[in-house]
């Protein structure tokens, strides 16, 4: 008589399929989206610690609705003045200085005392202050004299021309040059417009320009003459 047949044993290493499950279905999707999360917040805080969001701009001050006046007036309410002998008087306001009257002095004029009238205004060729030229000189400015009275225009033109260059080449700064007011002339005085049309044509190279010269050096009958220095 055959004898039974034994039920088989699961065999070891197969792979059993899972029984299907709408929960483990659910957790896996949920799984994929969590993932992908993750990712997406990761290269944010990458991209923010390349690029630092800028800093938030600062709040406005609350402006109270009063004006300074009204604060003030609520601030003040309630104080008394002080009566008294303890009570100190403000200072008065300290008076108005009035502004020094200073006589003009004419334009251009480095020598003239205010009431002195010259002749011809000063010349200047432009390339100095003169008042520069004053202030470097002092009281006595000038380094040689030219005494031209009783001297025809000609002649005084010629010595004029030759104390200029010989003042160039001895380094003298300034000329006296007395040319008088032709008070004994007949006619028109000619000298001392003679000497000063020479000085802004034929010499104007060689000068800085002239002034007339003080009163006790001469008035308006002599000039300082500024000479241009050799380069």
């Amino acid at each position: 008589m055959a004898k039974p047949s034994k039920p088989s044993k699961p065999t070891a290493g197969k792979n059993i399929p899972a029984a299907p499950s709408p929960f483990r279905d659910a957790l896996s999707g949920m799984k994929e989206q969590f993932v992908k999360q993750a990712e997406a917040q990761r290269k944010a805080e990458a991209q923010t610690r390349l690029k630092p969001p800028p800093p938030p701009a600062p709040a406005e001050p609350e402006r109270s609705p009063l004006s300074d006046e009204e604060l003030l007036a609520i601030a003040l309410a309630g104080v008394k003045p002080i009566a008294g002998p303890g009570r100190v008087a403000p200072l008065p306001p300290p008076p108005q200085r009035a502004a020094l009257a200073t006589p003009d002095k004419p334009k251009g004029l480095v020598g003239l005392t205010p009431t002195e009238e010259p002749d011809e205004p000063d010349w200047w060729s432009g390339d100095i202050d003169p008042s520069f030229l004053w202030a470097m000189a002092g009281d006595r400015p000038w380094q040689r004299t030219l005494d031209l009275h009783g001297k025809d225009v000609e002649a005084a033109q010629r010595d004029l021309e030759a104390a200029v260059h010989a003042s160039r080449q001895q380094k003298h700064a300034c000329i006296l040059v007395i040319h008088g007011k032709g008070l004994r002339s007949e006619g028109q005085p000619r000298l001392g417009g003679a000497v000063r049309e020479q000085l802004r044509g034929k010499l104007k190279r060689l000068v800085l320009g002239y002034s007339t010269a003080r009163l006790e050096h001469g008035g308006t009958g002599a000039i300082y003459v500024w000479v241009r220095p050799l380069v």
